[in-house]
């Protein structure tokens, strides 16, 4: 994912889960100018990232990356940090060398992991093994 002009980092979580999800900070200035060539209005950083045509974009970029990975390395969800991360900042998740603090970015951004893990794949598979059996 990092090859991608779009990400400008990716953190991800897997650990004692079902499967790997990702934490995605995009590459703003990037991002800014495709949503730019795009003609997609944005009035700031979070109108930029909640925008569903970014949004498909690290999508495409993220199932792009998963096409040369085994099927258990694959991402299979993932979330657009709502800000940049400055490592200059006091109690950043990351070092001055972009290095991640595993533990402080699950503790802050813990509302976007647990949305990634919620019952939905297991009702989903759940669902779709009913109707293989009917």
């Amino acid at each position: 994912m990092r090859a991608s002009p779009y990400i400008g980092e990716a953190t991800v979580i897997g650990h004692s889960r079902k499967y790997l999800t990702a934490l995605i900070e995009i590459e703003a200035d990037t991002v800014a100018d495709w949503a730019r060539s795009h003609e997609i209005a944005y009035t700031g950083f979070g109108s930029l990232v909640n925008n569903p045509r970014v949004v498909e974009l690290i999508r495409r970029e993220i199932e792009r990356a998963n096409g040369e990975l085994a099927r258990a390395e694959q991402i299979k969800d993932f979330r657009i940090l709502p800000k940049l991360l400055d490592p200059a900042e006091e109690d950043e998740p990351v070092t001055p060398t972009r290095k991640v603090k595993r533990a402080l970015m699950q503790k802050r951004f813990k509302p976007l992991i647990d949305a990634m893990y919620d019952d939905r794949e297991q009702r989903l598979i759940a669902q779709t093994a009913g109707e293989a059996i009917s």
